[in-house]
């Protein structure tokens, strides 16, 4: 229900003094009526909450209706309780109707004994009325039960401690201007632990103060593999901590196979080929031909190669 909620209600609850309610509902009507109301509540001492209404009566109207209300009451602690509602409604032709209703506090079992008007209800409703509006204007009688939580506040706190109101006020540790869970700062202005915001929270394998993939840190703050950085991860099969290939560990952290100087994954004449072609020449314009690692490419490294072979007699092929 706090889906429901609205900043500029939460302020001008304050503004005008008075408690005040925003729902939707339902309504079935046939001669006996029952209604039922979700929605929140708001106090002028900055508190506010859900609510729940179900309420039975009667009803001179026959419908079936979906609606939207805005309600004003002495208080906010009026909201909640048993009360007694009178209703007038006007009908457009089937589809639209308007209605308005005064609220009372249920005081005893007596229904006559009735508490003094604490509110309004004012609401718009979409249905379907099978009378097709041909009664226009409708009255009705309701005993209703509301059940009010708080969500936030108590009757001392200051009026301009609002959390949502973008101010961090005394006993918020933020505000962030609203009353979305899940964005660092909760429905109830308490810090929340957010991935990206580089400290290590509960939950979190790591968090290095972004929510780029592909750096060993994801986007949800758990490890990711990471060829290059030392450590045997997921489907390496080695990791020599650096992006090179031809050191025995390739740039996608594979093993390497000695020799294979075409990289097909195979030692054979194609590769005893190559390295003739290096021979003599500087190291560095192929670096993995020095097999026997006395830095320089020589016939040296062919008769390496030969022994390096994965096929047999490779080296005559």
């Amino acid at each position: 229900m706090l889906t429901l909620y609205s900043k500029g209600l939460h302020q001008a609850a304050k503004d005008l003094g008075l408690g005040m309610t925003y729902g939707a509902g339902n309504k079935f009507s046939a001669g006996i009526s029952e209604s039922q109301q979700f929605g929140v509540a708001y106090g002028p001492d900055g508190r506010y909450g859900c609510f729940t209404e179900l309420c039975g009566g009667v009803d001179i109207d026959v419908e079936i209706s979906h609606f939207v209300c805005l309600g004003f009451n002495t208080s906010y602690d009026s909201v909640g309780g048993s009360s007694f509602e009178i209703v007038e409604e006007a009908d457009l032709p089937g589809v639209v109707s308007f209605s308005t209703s005064q609220t009372f506090p249920i005081t005893s079992f007596d229904p006559i004994q009735l508490g003094p008007l604490d509110g309004t209800n004012d609401c718009v409703a979409l249905g379907v009325s099978p009378d097709l509006g041909l009664i226009p204007i409708s009255a009705g009688a309701y005993i209703c039960e509301t059940v009010l939580d708080t969500v936030i506040g108590d009757a001392g706190q200051p009026a301009a401690a609002l959390c949502g109101d973008g101010s961090v006020d005394a006993g918020e540790g933020c505000d962030d201007g609203d009353v979305v869970n899940g964005d660092g700062c909760s429905s109830r202005c308490r810090i929340e632990p957010i991935c990206g915001d580089g400290n290590l929270d509960a939950g979190e394998a790591c968090d290095d103060g972004n929510t780029a993939g592909s750096d060993g840190c994801s986007a949800s703050c758990a490890l990711e593999p990471i060829c290059g950085n030392g450590l045997i991860e997921a489907s390496e099969t080695c990791d020599d901590g650096n992006p090179l290939d031809f050191d025995g560990c390739s740039l996608l952290c594979q093993d390497e196979l000695p020799g294979d100087i075409d990289g097909d994954v195979d030692v054979d004449r194609a590769d005893a080929t190559l390295l003739v072609g290096y021979r003599n020449m500087p190291l560095s314009v192929c670096p993995h031909c020095d097999l026997d690692h006395d830095g320089a490419i020589t016939v040296l490294d062919g008769r390496r190669l030969a022994l390096l072979c994965t096929r047999p007699r490779c080296a005559t092929q």
